[in-house]
């Protein structure tokens, strides 16, 4: 799967969708760029560890448990951090 793209006067590019959507990117997607000795710039998603998803529900009311938006929430943060 071969695209072209341009790079903006920011120093930024755009992923074709189709390779954002077969390599799983999204918002706040962490990406790890090689460059190699031959000059060729090579760029891979980071893995995520399931242990960063540990503990992102906890609260500390436990009177009231989660509701389903608070739990979703709280997986969109783990996913996705606002920095």
């Amino acid at each position: 799967m071969d695209a072209i793209t341009v790079v903006s006067s920011k120093g930024q590019i755009v992923i074709p969708k189709n390779m954002r959507d077969f390599l799983g990117l999204h918002y706040g997607s962490e990406l790890i760029l090689n460059l190699r000795k031959d000059n060729v710039l090579e760029i891979s998603p980071k893995a995520r560890n399931i242990r960063e998803f540990f503990g992102k529900g906890k609260r500390t009311n436990q009177e009231n448990p989660m509701s389903l938006k608070d739990i979703d929430d709280a997986i969109a943060q783990a996913v996705c951090p606002v920095e």
